[in-house]
């Protein structure tokens, strides 16, 4: 799938095992588009993953946060992908960015 191929292009990848070790941001956001040059009937795609800090949100997106810190509270653990129940990482969908708030 398109996604896919975006996810696993080398710069978001990086963002994705920096994200998984102890030092990396607490945070992740993930929101795809669709760029319209008006030329074309497929357009491109681009998919932007940010700490949340970045980006303006047009659409749903998915976000992903680190919920397990350590006694030090200056950096949140390193995630461990093999286990999916240690209730370290949460995650889910900002479907209408500023209504999701109120």
């Amino acid at each position: 799938s398109i996604t896919e191929d975006l996810v696993k292009a080398a710069p978001i990848f990086e963002k994705i095992k920096v994200f998984f070790q102890g030092d990396g941001p607490t945070s992740l956001i993930f929101y795809h588009r669709k760029i319209d040059h008006g030329h074309s009937m497929h357009g491109e795609h681009e998919l932007i993953v940010s700490d949340g800090s970045n980006i303006p949100l047009e659409s749903k997106a998915v976000y992903f946060f680190k919920t397990r810190i350590p006694e030090n509270d200056d950096v949140a653990g390193p995630l461990d992908p093999t286990t999916s129940t240690d209730g370290a990482l949460s995650f889910g969908v900002i479907r209408t960015p500023l209504n999701s708030l109120e």
